[in-house]
């Protein structure tokens, strides 16, 4: 969906504009934005250790597409 060049621990948490290909049914949609995070039950599989920062990267990604929404 977002190319081979997409590496998800770089771009993670930001907004990006998004415009697929559409029929002509899907014409009034012009573009929309997509953002990629991890799935939350990854921050459970990650090493205690690494559990904290994990979980902060997951808020601070949906922190941003709250923001959008809002």
């Amino acid at each position: 969906m977002l190319g081979p060049s997409f590496r998800i621990t770089k771009q993670r948490g930001q907004l990006m504009p998004y415009d697929p290909p559409l029929s002509d049914e899907d014409a009034a949609v012009k573009s929309a934005w997509i953002m990629a995070t991890t799935h939350p039950s990854a921050v459970l599989r990650v090493p205690p250790e690494s559990r904290d920062g994990a979980y902060n990267a997951l808020v601070a990604d949906l922190k941003v597409a709250a923001s959008a929404l809002a």
